[in-house]
């Protein structure tokens, strides 16, 4: 019995066809968002298995991968670039960890300045209560 035979009647046993057809059109709508590149695949290998497309080959599932990325990332790797999904996930992540890392060092400079409170002295020349001096 193949792989993919044993797959067939396992799901068919244990998966109604409605459960299976949701996971499908989950996999298919999946997109990173605000996920992390390395949350975005756990949760693409997940539904991949339940979605029946563990078959596919890795060029299918890179392209697939590629889909769901937010843009800012997807424009950064191109699929010919890349032997496995394995090695697009890893480039992908580092170039996720090196714009958190600009963003970071270019954060500070640019936020505004906070204003100061304006605290109002109670008798005896401290703050009222519930107010706090900067």
């Amino acid at each position: 019995m193949s792989w993919a035979h044993f797959v067939a009647k396992f799901n068919a046993k244990y998966f109604s066809q409605e459960a299976l057809d949701r996971m499908e059109a989950c996999f298919l709508e999946l997109t990173q968002g605000e996920r992390s590149v390395r949350e975005y695949d756990r949760e693409f290998n997940r539904f991949l298995v339940y979605a029946g497309r563990g078959m596919e080959d890795d060029q299918a599932q890179m392209r697939r991968f590629l889909r769901g990325l937010r843009p800012d990332l997807r424009v950064r790797c191109r699929v010919p670039q890349y032997a496995t999904k394995a090695a697009l996930v890893e480039t992908i992540a580092e170039v996720e960890e090196d714009l958190q890392r600009q963003m970071v060092a270019v954060s500070p400079a640019v936020q505004p300045k906070k204003t100061q409170q304006h605290v109002t002295p109670s008798k005896g020349g401290k703050p009222a209560d519930g107010q706090k001096r900067k």
